[in-house]
């Protein structure tokens, strides 16, 4: 399972929310419009799913774990309906009655929210940041990089040694002793549960309307955004396109450790599963543009796909699919396909077999289009 680690204001914000069995990011009031970083919020909710394990972050401590859960369709939700469509200022007084979380008075300025339990418990007893990476350190990526963000994703084997790093750390304590935060999950989804509606579902469409110009977006951001929702959704015409993928993140790091603000990320990254197994089959690494893709954006999708093969499938090339997506294609982008977008390697030793990674084995170029609904539609360019 993949885990998202949360930062909070302080230990007893981190008891609030554990004890609840929710959490909604409080955000500034929109202008109008959703900024890149508020989207990015939304993209990280649209890719929960029931099972993934939940952390939270304070005064360098980290302090878990819980387990997302489902209520009814998903197990993230607009905290009042319009929640997403409405990109303004909102009166508590015409939502109250439907809000689905409300802390201390702010439930407007949650847009967002998830519902988990204790899986076995959240404890009282946090792990230092420096003592969790120092446990299996290749083994993480994002949480070396985890600044300026409300919370961030990991994936399957980062959240294993994370829950390891806090099992050793808790050894011995039992979840009805001090040792845990109170649950009182089960009262707060009672609660939601009943004032739960249609309205509630977390949909991407009404925040690719508000980001539409035409058959185009505003925002790189929204594309990130949409396709997380989209593929995580297993939308049929967009896996037709990607395939279908087990994990979906966006801005996942791409550099090897250092300061997070000279970091490289990948817009969009995600793997799938062989059927029938736990085993990584394919990594997924697609660069995202909002108008028109260039040659340069080739070799920055390149230089990503490179990063993959050498930190995640031992240079084998085979494992990878790359995607650069954008409203159009310039000649020189078509051409810088054929002639960046080529690798060779070698794989096996008896005897030793050179393959080839590119356009038609690999490498795919997709244009994006806006429907009318507010849903992102894909084509594959030269089919």
């Amino acid at each position: 399972m993949a885990g998202y680690l949360i930062a909070v204001s302080s230990p007893e914000s981190v008891a609030t929310y554990a004890s609840l069995g929710s959490y909604g990011t409080q955000m500034s009031e929109p202008r109008g419009y959703w900024r890149a970083d508020q989207e990015g919020t939304f993209a990280d909710y649209a890719s929960m799913a029931p099972g993934d394990h939940v952390y939270f972050f304070s005064n360098r401590k980290i302090y878990g774990i819980g387990s997302l859960v489902a209520l009814s369709d998903g197990c993230a939700y607009q905290n009042f309906p319009g929640a997403t469509s409405t990109a303004t200022t909102v009166d508590i007084a015409t939502v109250k009655s439907r809000i689905l979380l409300d802390v201390n008075g702010i439930g407007t300025s949650i847009r967002w929210i998830c519902t988990f339990r204790p899986d076995p418990a959240f404890f009282r007893r946090g792990v230092d940041m420096d003592d969790a990476l120092t446990y299996r350190p290749d083994s993480f990526r994002m949480l070396r990089s985890f600044w300026g963000r409300s919370f961030i994703k990991l994936d399957d084997d980062e959240d294993q040694s994370l829950i390891d790093v806090l099992l050793r750390a808790n050894f011995g304590v039992k979840p009805t002793e001090d040792g845990a935060f109170s649950d009182r999950s089960a009262v707060t989804h009672r609660r939601i549960q009943r004032r739960l509606r249609r309205g509630h579902r977390l949909d991407a469409t009404a925040l690719v309307t508000l980001a539409r110009d035409g058959q185009r977006l505003k925002h790189e951001m929204t594309l990130e955004a949409s396709m997380a929702f989209q593929l995580s959704r297993r939308d049929r015409q967009t896996v037709r396109h990607f395939g279908r993928w087990d994990y979906v993140t966006h801005q996942l790091v791409a550099s090897p450790p250092k300061p997070p603000a000279y970091n490289d990320w990948i817009d969009l990254f995600g793997y799938s599963r062989i059927p029938g197994s736990s085993t990584i089959g394919t990594y997924h690494v697609a660069e995202l543009k909002k108008g028109t893709a260039s040659a340069p954006d080739v070799i920055q999708l390149m230089k990503y796909v490179d990063f993959v093969k050498d930190d995640y499938c031992f240079g084998d090339y085979s494992l990878i699919r790359g995607y650069l997506v954008a409203a159009e294609f310039e000649a020189g982008a078509v051409e810088a396909v054929r002639r960046e977008g080529l690798r060779y390697y070698t794989v096996g030793r008896r005897p030793p077999i050179t393959r080839y990674w590119g356009v038609h084995a690999g490498l795919s170029l997709i244009r994006y289009r806006v429907l009318a609904n507010g849903r992102v539609s894909f084509a594959r360019v030269g089919s």
